[in-house]
């Protein structure tokens, strides 16, 4: 029987404290005995601010102004303006439009060209355009070996022929080289013509 007193005096030791012993929020005079509900407890934030926030846009005039530097004018320039133009409105711009001498820039006129053909160092000596001279057999010998695999094999088998039987015409242009050849004795006579485009030369 006294053991047992002794246990229930230990078990409300332990759960029945002296006011003094009392610790934690419970211990203040004003404690509420009752919990908060989930719906009370916590209304309004204690970092939120009670004016509701301005949210920018992209329209100049509810911009949100912030103004990293005092002099920072980018926000005070006018709004871009843009123009819609249709097919009916350039073709009336077109017509309405005219041009003047001036709107252009002035041409740079010389009364004469003057070109040094025989210049002293320029390799070749360049004749007039046109011009012809009168090559012997030797002279285009020369000249046909000198030109070797330029000319393609069936014009080359042709003019090894026509060196053996005639005169040649050589005439000079300014970047390409013509070679015709007056022919008496092949089929019933005529003329040929051998182009090659490279530059030519004269000794």
């Amino acid at each position: 029987m006294a053991s047992a007193a002794k246990s229930v005096v230990q078990t409300l030791r332990r759960y029945i404290k002296k006011p003094w012993e009392i610790t934690g929020p419970c211990a203040d005079p004003e404690y509420r005995l009752a919990v908060p509900k989930a719906t009370e407890y916590r209304l309004i934030c204690p970092a939120s601010i009670p004016t509701a926030a301005v949210v920018p846009t992209a329209d100049p005039s509810t911009v949100y102004d912030i103004k990293y530097f005092p002099r920072d004018q980018r926000r005070n320039r006018p709004p871009v303006r843009r123009t819609v133009l249709k097919k009916a409105d350039v073709v009336k711009m077109m017509e309405e439009k005219t041009f003047d001498v001036a709107d252009f820039p002035p041409v740079y006129l010389t009364a004469k060209v003057e070109e040094d053909y025989n210049a002293r160092g320029g390799g070749y000596q360049v004749l007039q355009e046109n011009s012809q001279i009168l090559l012997r057999k030797d002279t285009l010998r020369s000249l046909r070996k000198r030109f070797t695999g330029k000319l393609s094999q069936i014009w080359e088998a042709h003019l090894e022929e026509v060196i053996v039987e005639d005169d040649v015409v050589l005439i000079l242009t300014v970047a390409v080289l013509i070679l015709t050849v007056e022919v008496s004795g092949l089929g019933g006579g005529g003329s040929h013509g051998y182009m090659c485009t490279i530059t030519p030369e004269c000794d």
